[in-house]
């Protein structure tokens, strides 16, 4: 054999040997809601696909990630149905040959794409269930299940934290019946039972239920304040035409709720328009909503991404100038399997299209590790991640962070951003207070003090509140005579501004002092 003929062998071998281990293209499948009027739509559906084109876009870009490999696409409308979301999925994994699928919003629709997904060994990572079904049985049903968002069993665990940073000891837990939520609250009962939270009481509802009038009843004559909700954002507005039918949004009541719940989609309609009850009941709610890594240089490019994108017809509610963390995590998604398949076809040099190479494709992807627009991506074996948690308050128009939740349940407050409860404006007219020289002196009714003495123990300018129940008969100090309230105020107050005279007195004094020498 001569040396050309030789050289020109291997030259040939290499070429076949790169177009087998370098696919030129590969195609990713996305699937959530994009039907309207539906609440999922707007909070799941179009942001997620919208960022999900977005970091299709930007891998393709990228000189260091696949790069000679493009990245395609294809999408489909799951009307958040199971059963069109199982056709889709199946027309992705068998016609559309997808090498992992981005979606679902909704635990229960995702759970039926895993059926199909795994019999095709197509890994699927959500960007928005976070039912505990799939850590506790994924090894059995749901393998190639990976998720950017964070399991709600360790929201649950959060969520005791937030209660018990507030002061909040005696609460009511109302949470839909099904299975995706069941575990969850059962880890939100034992998590509060260690902090010593107590649960005056406890209901539940199937999910599309519209009367709530006997949950309702309950939670009233239990004559707890503070009320947790653990659901979806439709039906959190059933729940809000019910209380308010029942009056549990009077002063003094606050409600704290999940992820799920935290944003403007709750009263929002499907064009856009503000529903003005939901948006009244809405003013003070609190509760958690996942983390994102605004401050990072990775969130920055991203976020300036989306405001300059161009209008994408196939995601009309879309807002340029408010990026959803579901869109976040839909985001992330797209760079997890860009990283396990450039380390499956650039490091490897195997190809994630056959089969026998499949497991270690998913091996791989549970082992990805990267900086992403939601902080730092990784999951355990179970496809689940760990991240921290965001406190968020609706405050007119906008939704507010106001502290944050570390993994290991350490409570932090942001301190110059104001908390409004769900009583606060209407707490006006029930209020008492007396300022000197910024400090407040400040008079409330016992029947609030749940909801309200917490919140304003974090303001620094509160001196002192004094508690009063009207109608009570006990001569007890202050606490139960209203009478004595006012003489003990009054003392207060005389003892307030002698301190002050003493300290302008001593400053005084040591300015002459200092004249002297």
């Amino acid at each position: 054999m001569t040396p050309l003929l030789y050289q020109h062998i291997i030259f040939s071998l290499y070429i076949i040997y790169h177009v087998q281990a370098f696919p030129s293209s590969l195609t990713l499948g996305f699937l959530g809601p994009r039907n309207l009027p539906n609440s999922n739509t707007q909070v799941g559906g179009h942001p997620a696909l919208f960022a999900f084109k977005l970091a299709i876009r930007n891998i393709n870009n990228r000189s260091d990630l696949l790069p000679r490999t493009k990245l395609r696409f294809v999408s489909n409308d799951t009307n958040s149905d199971i059963g069109t979301a199982i056709i889709d999925a199946f027309w992705q994994c068998v016609y559309g040959n997808v090498i992992g699928i981005v979606g679902e919003y909704v635990s229960g629709i995702s759970q039926a794409v895993q059926y199909v997904s795994r019999h095709y060994k197509v890994p699927q990572i959500s960007y928005g269930s976070t039912s505990s079904e799939f850590t506790e049985f994924h090894s059995i049903r749901y393998p190639y299940f990976l998720r950017t968002i964070p399991n709600l069993n360790l929201q649950s665990v959060s969520l005791a934290h937030l209660i018990a940073s507030q002061g909040w000891k005696n609460i009511a837990l109302i949470y839909t019946t099904d299975a995706q939520t069941f575990h969850s609250v059962q880890m939100f009962l034992a998590s509060a039972q260690k902090l010593n939270i107590t649960i005056l009481v406890s209901t539940s509802f199937a999910t599309g239920t519209t009367n709530l009038t006997t949950q309702m009843k309950a939670i009233k004559q239990s004559q707890v304040r503070i009320i947790l909700f653990i659901g979806t954002i439709v039906d959190q507005q059933v729940l809000i035409n019910n209380s308010l039918i029942e009056g549990l949004t009077g002063p003094g009541y606050q409600w704290i709720g999940i992820h799920a719940s935290m944003y403007r989609a709750l009263y929002l309609n499907s064009t856009g328009g503000t529903v003005q009850h939901y948006y009244e009941w809405s003013q003070g709610f609190i509760g958690l909503q996942n983390f994102a890594d605004v401050n990072s240089n990775v969130y920055k490019e991203y976020a300036k991404q989306w405001s300059t994108a161009p209008y994408d017809p196939e995601t009309p509610t879309v807002d340029s100038n408010s990026i959803s963390f579901i869109a976040n995590f839909a985001y992330d998604a797209c760079f997890m399997f860009a990283h396990a398949l450039h380390r499956m076809i650039e490091v490897l040099h195997l190809d994630p299209i056959q089969i026998e190479n499949r497991e270690l494709y998913l091996a791989i992807l549970k082992n990805v590790t990267f900086l992403g627009v939601s902080g730092y991506v990784s999951v355990d074996q179970n496809g689940d991640r760990v991240a921290p948690f965001d406190i968020v308050n609706f405050q007119h128009d906008q939704i507010v962070k106001i502290g944050s939740i570390t993994i290991d349940g350490q409570v932090s407050y942001l301190p110059h951003v104001k908390i409004i409860f769900h009583d606060a404006e209407k707490y006006h007219g029930d209020l008492s207070t007396f300022a000197y020289n910024h400090s407040i002196f400040l008079i409330i009714d016992t029947h609030y003090e749940e909801s309200s003495v917490a919140g304003f123990k974090l303001l620094d300018n509160v001196k002192q509140i004094y508690r009063y129940d009207y109608s009570s008969t006990t001569n007890d100090r202050i606490i139960f005579n209203l009478r004595n309230l006012h003489f003990r105020l009054k003392h207060d107050l005389i003892e307030h501004y002698n301190k002050l005279g003493i300290e302008y007195s001593a400053r005084k004094m040591q300015k002459k002092q200092k004249k002297c020498f």
